[in-house]
């Protein structure tokens, strides 16, 4: 029945711009090959939420070292020691990203209003050093897109000195994988689920992830499902 079914409504196939077949919908409404009880999608949320305990110790343990690494060396290669200078840093930040990268002009906008929030907040710290402890894993991949290339280098040797480079040489991937990792810890932070992270770009408007996409983000949950080294110091 599945299978004429298909055939007659071959022509309400959906497929995404590189011809990934994504779905087939009658009347509206999408046809699956088989019938599914509820119990096997609780077992599918079991079975994920046991990942998140080991997912969220890697996460953590990344993110504390990925910006304390990262302030010592803007601090001890710097001379910033006050407000204004710190306000003059970020500015310079702000302006390298663009020059550092190729990134869309949306995503360029995201991170030049996280820059600008950040230079709004300062005055609410009580010195710098608190100034770069709130910052959030996101926020300090923005700083990081930002700071001079040799320093970005320092940085990248010495993430790989302790396996959290990701296997990476390159900066811009290294910038990718770390993206990636903020968007899943954002997904489990919230206790929202890894399934339809993989697969939604954006679920509100049921905007499916390209197969390349997927691929990039399911590679990363399955590496930090392992516990890491890192995490053991």
């Amino acid at each position: 029945m599945i299978i004429d079914l298909r055939k007659r409504v071959k022509n309400y196939d959906i497929k995404d711009k590189r011809n990934n077949w994504i779905g087939i919908k009658s009347d509206g409404k999408h046809i699956y090959e088989r019938d599914v009880e509820f119990s096997e999608y609780f077992n599918l949320f079991k079975n994920e939420r046991l990942q998140y305990p080991i997912i969220i110790k890697n996460i953590l343990g990344y993110e504390l070292r990925f910006k304390s690494i990262m302030t010592y060396r803007i601090l001890t290669s710097t001379e910033i020691n006050d407000e204004n200078k710190l306000v003059a840093y970020l500015e310079s930040v702000r302006l390298r990203i663009p020059m550092n990268s190729d990134y869309s002009d949306s995503r360029l906008e995201h991170m030049n209003n996280h820059i600008k929030q950040l230079e709004k907040s300062i005055s609410g710290y009580a010195d710098i050093y608190c100034f770069f402890d709130r910052m959030s894993l996101g926020v300090s991949l923005t700083i990081f897109s930002g700071l001079d290339q040799g320093l970005q280098k320092q940085l990248l040797k010495d993430f790989k000195s302790l396996g959290m480079n990701f296997g990476v040489k390159n900066i811009n991937d290294f910038i990718d994988k770390v993206f990636t990792l903020v968007a899943i810890r954002n997904c489990v932070m919230h206790c929202n689920s890894l399934e339809i992270h993989v697969r939604y770009y954006n679920p509100a408007t049921h905007k499916l992830r390209k197969n390349r996409n997927k691929k990039k983000y399911a590679k990363m949950i399955n590496e930090l499902s392992i516990e890491k080294q890192y995490t053991q110091i």
